[in-house]
């Protein structure tokens, strides 16, 4: 990772700063992708998360590949602990 970039969450159809962090390149994280990692948090399979989101399982496991690559984070853990670190998920 090299140096510092901002991350964003998506709030209510305004861009807010959650917390400037170590990312890849810099990703606008949305309700959809938090409430997605706040799913996968809560020990839920892939299958569980895919429905809930109303989506396909494949379409799922594609969303998680780019966030984890956009994030730098190479494992799905390491995806929950950096939302975790900044407070992005519960």
């Amino acid at each position: 990772m090299h140096g510092n970039y901002t991350m964003y969450i998506f709030a209510e159809s305004n861009w807010i700063m959650a917390k400037e962090i170590k990312i890849q390149s810099k990703y606008k994280i949305t309700k959809e992708v938090v409430q997605t990692v706040q799913l996968l948090a809560e020990d839920n399979s892939i299958q569980l998360v895919a429905d809930a989101l109303k989506i396909n399982k494949r379409t799922l496991d594609a969303r998680i590949i780019l966030i984890k690559k956009e994030c730098g984070v190479k494992t799905l853990h390491g995806l929950v602990a950096l939302f975790f670190r900044n407070k992005l998920i519960k």
